[in-house]
Parts: structure tokens; C-alpha cells; sequence
């Protein structure tokens, strides 16, 4: 996802990445099939939490609060979102960043993942476009 998130969080374009993550969960939200819905909403979590910490390292920290309370509640069902949704309540700045353990697992483990990777350039390239 790492593509996505450089492109949203540069300069002011943390709006149109923000945006792009509301259109993607309410698209989410309307597939009629439930495999589907349940496949990529898992996609939603991961995003959360690259645009929470992209967007906290591109210096957007009143966008970043907002976002991190509008959508933590999403994640709070499942003992995975909830404890990622604490891990992040945690981290305020750069240095948190670059210093837990949890983000570098994270990273390790979301930088691994094909289908996000694809997702991530055709996000990049209809960001581009519009």
C-alpha cells in the first residue's frame, strides 16, 4: 500500500486520500455478495493504519486525529483490529514511528502482500487522473 499512501499524504493531498478511503469503504459496504464485501473489506484495516501513519510522517496530525476517531470503530470488533486500532492510539509523532515494534511488523507484513500492492497502483493511477 505504500505507493497509495506516498501519493495521497504528499502536500495537501491528504483530502483526496481520505476521500478515496470513504468512497472505498461505502463502495465496500454496497457489494451484494458477502464473500466479496468480506474479502476486501479486510483491506480496510491495513489501510487504516498505512493512512494513519503516512499521513502522521507527511506532518497531517489535526487530519490524522480526525481520521484515526471517525474510523476506529470499525476495527474494534475483532481483537486483531482492536489491538492494532491501541497500537496506533499510541503513536504520535515520527520517532514513535520509527520506534515500535509494532509498526515495523506492520510494515513487514502489509509491504508483503500482492493484492494490496495491485490495489495500491490502481489507486495511484486514479489519483493521478482525477
Amino acid at each position: 500500500m505504500h505507493l497509495c499512501v506516498c501519493v495521497c499524504c504528499e502536500g495537501d493531498d491528504a483530502f483526496i486520500c481520505l476521500n478515496f478511503y470513504l468512497r472505498l469503504k461505502s463502495w465496500i459496504s454496497e457489494i451484494k455478495s458477502e464473500d466479496c464485501r468480506s474479502e476486501l473489506a479486510a483491506l480496510l484495516c491495513p489501510l487504516f493504519c498505512r493512512l494513519y501513519l503516512e499521513m502522521l510522517r507527511g506532518g497531517h496530525r489535526q487530519s490524522v486525529a480526525k481520521f484515526f476517531k471517525r474510523h476506529q470503530g470499525l476495527f474494534l470488533s475483532t481483537e486483531h483490529g482492536r489491538e492494532l486500532v491501541e497500537e496506533l492510539a499510541c503513536i504520535y509523532s515520527n520517532q514513535d514511528i520509527d520506534s515500535s515494534p509494532a509498526v515495523k511488523v506492520f510494515r513487514y507484513l502489509a509491504g508483503d502482500n500482492s493484492t494490496v500492492e495491485y490495489l495500491s497502483k490502481h489507486v495511484a493511477f486514479w489519483l493521478h487522473d482525477s
